[in-house]
């Protein structure tokens, strides 16, 4: 009788099985976490969007009720008179794509622009970039309102 007693399966899960159940997942998985990426740099680009629609209309607005263009100001640094229409948190976090929120006036070849300096955080890219050119402007980083003014910065321009 006890022969047959050790033969007898006691509910655990075979080493075949885990690894097989562990397989699966992993398939899974590697299916999963390219989508998760890609939904990811979409919500981060899509949200940069959103906060250079809210900073370039408030720069408009500055704009019409001073009859001035904001001044220019250090990375990260809210220009002066700016704090009436928008957020000085907002500005000096980190933007949702990395870098800082900048403005320039009568620099780098614009009279007045705002938008991102890739300062201290690396550069995503012009590929990049020109996917959130074509949400919120023509797709092209040399042309529009917002256009690559230097290595590092992509701004919504202003004037020139």
């Amino acid at each position: 009788m006890r022969a047959s007693s050790k033969n007898r399966r006691t509910g655990g899960f075979t080493l075949v099985e885990i690894m097989i159940a562990v397989a699966i997942i992993g398939i899974i998985a590697t299916m999963a976490i390219p989508a998760f990426v890609k939904a990811r740099t979409k919500s981060s680009q899509t949200a940069f969007i959103n906060d250079l629609r809210i900073f370039s209309d408030a720069a408009d607005y500055y704009a019409l009720d001073t009859g001035n263009y904001f001044e220019d100001s250090a990375t990260g640094v809210l220009p002066t008179g700016l704090s009436d229409f928008i957020d000085n948190h907002t500005w000096t976090r980190r933007t949702p794509i990395g870098g800082q929120w900048d403005s320039e006036f009568l620099d780098t070849g614009i009279t007045s622009g705002l938008g991102v300096h890739f300062l201290a955080d690396p550069n995503p890219g012009d590929s990049f970039m020109t996917q959130i050119d074509r949400e919120y402007d023509d797709g092209n980083l040399a042309s529009g309102s917002f256009r690559k003014i230097a290595g590092d910065r992509y701004y919504y321009v202003m004037a020139e």
